[in-house]
């Protein structure tokens, strides 16, 4: 603070850092607090540097390292004071604000945890005490007196204390714990979401916490000595569901604020003399307001000299006070609830800011719990919302940060901000208030700077900026603390480390094969007229050609980097991208300005504002027929509206020649290895997800054109055959002159292994099988390919039963490619020999790939390896791709390497390689009354079939239409053709709609629902869509024929849910290719199920059909959008065939 006043000292002074070469050695800080009641202490979590793929291939390990959050003390820093040992990576904690003995903290699994640390606190006392005196600041800090006294020489080794209790990881958050809050001392939070006086009044005991999994969680905490049975069933108090009201989807909050200052009871004591001065504010404690995050109190630093006769406690009233009481324990009872403000505010990971009611409601009808009322949502940041931080001195004001900007926000102005800054040339990271000066806040930023902002002094600019740090900071905190002279403010910094300097997540790039290429328009006004006034270039005109679609948002994409080029420069014209936005007027928006104020810092016609560069590119934008207006938004972004025209143009299209691919740079041979069961045994539920979503993935494939090699790699060789051919020999002896009937096939294997885990005169004769199967004795092999063919049946039913197809080639394929690949590999000189095997070891691993085993045989290394060279070779794939869960992450990370090496794969040459990894499929259960996600099996511990799984499917989805009376209306085969085709969807999509490297929890209820995220409900809105068509005896074909016909017909869109269908509807060319580029197909999912919101609010505000009202008489339609009904249904069938569903006539 005296920076700020003196400008002869006006700069931030280091006072302490800690090294830590021990626990926090390449690892990244990443949150920090200071403890609440001991000077000098602070607490810091450290986590991995590990990219999100590799934190999701390392999910399902066990932690080789612990996760630990480490106390510091300013008395010694080289050795933390105390250790917590966390059960996963932690992101956010806080010391409870009125019992610092208790630590909350969120994870990046989901989980909350919590620390009881009574039984240390003379420790960290003691600690600080001890060292004390030597300490240079330690009359500034009164770190003595804090401690009470002297103390005894203890050991430098830190204990390590184990978390008291984690919450039941299936009632936690879906994804990492972001933000955590100890709810104020003097209320608390009901089941239903209702404010009431604190039962324990001073004592926090209650949490929320949020997470972009669109839930912010309540929990309690009442009784402390129950703590250890609430481990591992700690579930919270209630949630509320953060979905957005106009197209269902959840937010991702990453940071939240709750301000309950307004329902302190207003308690009074009779002081029985004169008004004091003023006590500076409300006399609420500063150190409360900034722990707690939401208790500070709207006042005057200076006070107002009032309060004859009696002292105010706390403030406003909002509970009833029992007439003649006494005393501040026996005032505070439950409050009247009527005028409760029961609202937040919530930064998410779209940069949105938004301000919602967390009161539970549930729906009539259901009895669910209903989603939040959102009373504002604003776009209020190009980038993760980090912080939200309220004002310690006016609860109602909220300071925000996100991506390059922060912004001021007051609760109850509904109109956007009061004001936005400047965006900056780095990520802003973090941001906090003052304690003890209205109006200045400190904000981190990822180059390691400091900025310094006093808005009394000026809004345009930080009043100081100084770099503290050569990485970037992601947390910051601030404590108050008491000396002799006055006040002293302390910041900690929690520092990230160079690798991780980055604030924010950028969106993965448009690059690699299979991408979007380079379609018409992509390339808008470069060349010739580059360079030149927009009013002097050529007219863009939009072509549609009848074999693909138009990308909008690439055609766009393509007019703002020729608008930039014209306006600065072809240097900075590859800043510019167009981005789909989810919500808000405008569908696409450009946020180039403000990077181009970094980029063109310092050079010649340099913009002064991101609104200036914004408002150039804009004018320099060529005339065009796609860009129907534009609008300049926020600190400068640039909002982007289709023309009508075009809509119509390319609705139209649609209407036409159907829906097509978006360009492709390069039509691909990509070969998937997919679903490759074990011969001889029947296929299981951890077939399902390899089976379903490779198929998914050549579907997609194929549709962009590629030429797709749908590869089943079975595993029809091994050990395991010589025992199935010897039991084989046994049971059918003539099995040579006769077809023997194996029967089912899983009994005959269950048979076999017994007897060679049992017999050893059974094993040796196996064994020999295994040698004569490969030397390639005759009869051995007739009866290996009687056992490959029922297996090979039974596989078949079910691919067919699936919509499946697949060419196989297993490991027997592979057998004579090996020998040559092992002698390459030799003469390359890349094997080593080690205990007679021969091992390939790959830069940056310990673990080599075995080649050749001890005795000479060959690995699944080896096959892989030689696979994978005969596909780029013999087959010439330009792109492979595995679908292999997430366990085998490493093996592919291995033998990726090794190909590279090797010179077998060449992605410079413009070979792709791709692991697509996914999750295991989970059965939930309620075990003693508790719900319990393990194991997908049977009761007895089975794997389940995945035949069972699907006749069950069917069963339950004929139960179905059967309660709801289907069977009145369809004919015994329509009944039976629309019930499979919707249980297989549902079982499909199911699948899909999750992201895939999380596991998920198949649940046959859940999927089979008629409504949300469905297959039941997306096939009932196309069916929906086809009862418009029905109704009006004509088709969607024969009316776009008709006005093909008609030279002065043109499709026009005009109402607002009109033009948001439609655009919805173009979204599917740049989405499908996303889709294809990252091999996600949630992705797909995702805007199919938005796309059906968008059709059922156009359908619920547009008219489509005249009804006589009298009797009920079809007497016309509206021909416009009957045309956008057909092109929505065309491409919901798309969708449809894509995922592998199918689409039914009616439901």
């Amino acid at each position: 603070d005296s920076g700020l006043g003196n400008k002869a000292d006006n700069y931030m002074k280091e006072y302490q850092s800690f090294t830590d070469l021990k626990y926090s050695k390449d690892k990244s800080i990443v949150w920090i607090d200071w403890h609440p009641t001991i000077p000098g202490m602070v607490a810091v979590s450290s986590v991995e540097r590990v990219s999100f793929d590799e934190r999701v291939s390392k999910s399902s390990q066990v932690l080789m390292t612990s996760s630990l959050i480490l106390i510091w003390s300013f008395s010694d820093p080289i050795h933390p004071q105390l250790i917590l040992e966390a059960p996963d990576d932690v992101l956010t904690f806080k010391f409870n604000p009125s019992n610092p003995n208790l630590i909350a903290a969120g994870c990046v699994s989901g989980q909350i945890v919590i620390w009881d640390i009574e039984e240390f606190a003379e420790r960290l006392l003691v600690q600080t005490s001890r060292k004390s005196n030597s300490h240079k600041y330690s009359a500034s800090l009164d770190v003595s007196s804090a401690a009470g006294g002297g103390a005894s020489e203890t050991s430098k080794d830190a204990p390590i204390v184990r978390y008291s209790i984690v919450s039941s990881i299936e009632a936690s958050h879906r994804t990492s714990v972001c933000d955590i809050h100890w709810l104020p001392a003097h209320v608390e939070v009901t089941k239903q979401g209702l404010i009431v006086a604190n039962t324990e009044p001073g004592v926090n005991h209650q949490l929320v916490t949020s997470a972009p999994d669109g839930m912010v969680l309540f929990w309690d905490l009442h009784q402390k000595q129950t703590l250890k049975m609430l481990d591992l069933v700690w579930k919270p108090l209630f949630k509320a569901l953060l979905i957005h009201p106009e197209v269902a989807q959840e937010y991702g909050g990453m940071s939240l604020s709750i301000n309950l200052a307004d329902f302190e009871p207003e308690l009074y004591e009779d002081n029985g003399g004169a008004g004091g001065g003023g006590g500076g504010g409300d006399g609420m404690d500063p150190s409360q307001s900034m722990n707690g995050g939401m208790d500070g109190g709207l006042g005057s630093a200076a006070g107002d000299g009032s309060g004859g006769g009696k002292r105010k406690l706390a403030r406003r009233a909002s509970v009833l006070l029992r007439p003649g009481s006494s005393g501040i324990a026996d005032k505070v009872h439950k409050p009247v609830v009527e005028e409760c403000n029961s609202k937040f505010f919530v930064g998410t990971e779209d940069g949105d800011i938004v301000y919602a009611d967390w009161k539970v409601e549930r729906d009539n009808d259901s009895n669910k719990q209903k989603p939040v009322k959102f009373d504002n949502t604003f776009v209020g940041h190009f980038g993760p919302v980090t912080t939200i931080s309220r004002s310690p001195f006016f609860p109602d004001i909220v300071l925000t940060v996100g991506g390059w900007s922060f912004s001021v926000w007051r609760e109850g102005v509904s109109h956007g901000p009061l004001l936005s800054s400047p965006c900056t040339s780095s990520l802003m990271t973090a941001v906090i208030w003052s304690p003890t000066r209205p109006g200045v806040f400190y904000v981190a930023r990822d180059d390691g700077c400091v900025d310094v902002w006093d808005l009394l002094d000026r809004s345009h600019e930080p009043s100081i900026t100084q770099n503290v740090s050569s990485s970037a900071i992601k947390s910051m905190n601030a404590c108050e603390v008491k000396n002799g002279k006055g006040t002293m403010r302390v910041t900690a910094n929690g520092v990230l480390g160079p690798e991780q300097a980055a604030g924010a997540g950028g969106a993965g790039g448009a690059g690699g094969a299979g991408g979007a290429g380079a379609g018409a328009g992509a390339g808008a006004g470069a060349g010739a007229g580059a360079g030149e006034p927009a009013a002097k270039r050529g007219k863009f005109e939009l072509k549609l050609v009848a074999e693909r679609m138009e990308d909008v948002q690439q055609v766009l994409d393509g007019l703002l980097k020729d608008a930039v080029r014209v306006a600065y420069g072809e240097a900075a014209a590859v800043h510019a991208t167009v981005q789909n936005v989810k919500r808000g007027k405008a569908p696409y928006q450009c946020n180039v300005a403000m990077k181009l104020m970094s980029v063109l810092r310092g050079q010649p016609g340099a913009p002064a504002s991101p609104k200036e560069a914004a408002a150039k590119i804009v004018a320099s934008l060529p005339d065009n027929d796609v860009i129907g207006s534009t609008e300049i938004t926020g600190p400068g972004s640039i909002s982007l509206f289709v023309g009508a025209g075009a809509l119509g143009r390319l609705i139209t299209h649609i209407n036409t020649y159907g829906v097509r691919p978006p360009a492709v740079a390069r039509r691909l041979r990509v070969a998937v290895d997919f679903s490759s069961p074990n011969i001889a045994k029947q296929m299981h539920v951890g077939h399902l997800r390899s089976t379903i979503i490779g198929d998914c993935i050549c579907r997609m494939l194929e549709f962009m054109g590629h030429d797709v090699l749908r590869i089943n790699h079975v595993g029809d060789w091994g050990t395991q055959f010589g025992m199935l051919i010897a039991h084989l020999k046994d049971r059918f002896p003539n099995y040579l002159a006769e077809s023997p009937d194996i029967g089912h096939l899983q009994d005959f294997y269950k048979e076999s292994k017994k007897r060679f885990d049992d017999d050893e005169a059974f094993k040796a004769r196996a064994y020999a099988d295994v040698v004569k199967l490969q030397n390639g004795d005759a009869d051995i092999r007739k009866a290996w390919d009687l056992i490959c063919d029922v297996s090979r049946r039974s596989n078949n039913l079910l691919y067919k039963r699936l919509d499946v197809r697949l060419t196989e080639k297993g490991e027997s394929f592979y057998q004579p490619l090996m020998p040559p690949l092992v002698e390459d590999l030799r003469t390359k000189g890349l094997l080593e020999e080690k205990d007679g095997r021969q091992l390939l070891f790959v830069k940056g691993q310990e673990v080599p790939l075995t080649v050749v085993k001890s005795d000479g045989g060959f690995t699944y290394d080896t096959s892989d390896l030689a696979a994978l060279r005969y596909r780029i070779e013999e087959e010439k794939a330009d792109w492979l791709v595995y679908v292999v869960d997430n366990g085998q992450s490493l093996h592919f990370q291995l033998f990726f390497e090794a190909a590279r090496r090797a010179g077998y794969l060449n992605e410079a040459a413009g070979q792709r390689v791709d692991h697509v990894a996914f999750g295991v499929v989970q059965k939930e259960e309620i075990v003693d009354g508790k719900r319990k996600v393990g194991k997908f099996k049977t009761r007895s511990g089975d794997t389940v079939q995945l035949a069972d799984l699907l006749d069950e499917a069917v069963e339950r989805c004929g139960r179905v239409l059967v309660e709801k009376g289907r069977d009145k209306v369809f004919d015994a085969a329509e009944l039976q053709s629309v019930t499979e085709a919707v249980a297989y969807s549902a079982v499909k999509y199911a699948d899909l709609s999750k992201t895939r490297t999380n596991d998920y929890i198949f649940s046959f209820d859940d999927m089979l629902q008629l409504k949300g995220d469905t297959a039941p409900y997306l096939l009932y809105m196309a069916t929906r869509i086809r009862s418009i068509e029905a109704k009006t005896g004509t088709t969607f074909d024969a009316v776009a024929a008709k006005t093909r016909a008609d030279p002065n017909f043109a499709l026009k869109l005009e109402h607002d849910k009109e033009i948001r269908l439609a655009v919805m509807v173009m979204r599917f060319a740049g989405v499908v290719a996303d889709t294809v580029d990252r091999l996600l197909p949630h992705v797909l999912c995702a805007y199919l199920y938005e796309l059906s919101a968008c059709f059922s609010e156009f359908y619920d505000s547009c008219r489509c059909v005249e009804v006589d009202k009298d009797t009920k008489v079809v007497t016309g339609y509206d021909t416009h959008r009957f045309l956008l009904c057909a092109a929505t249904y065309k491409v919901f069938t798309a969708v449809f065939d894509i995922l592998g569903m199918k689409s039914v006539p009616r439901m």
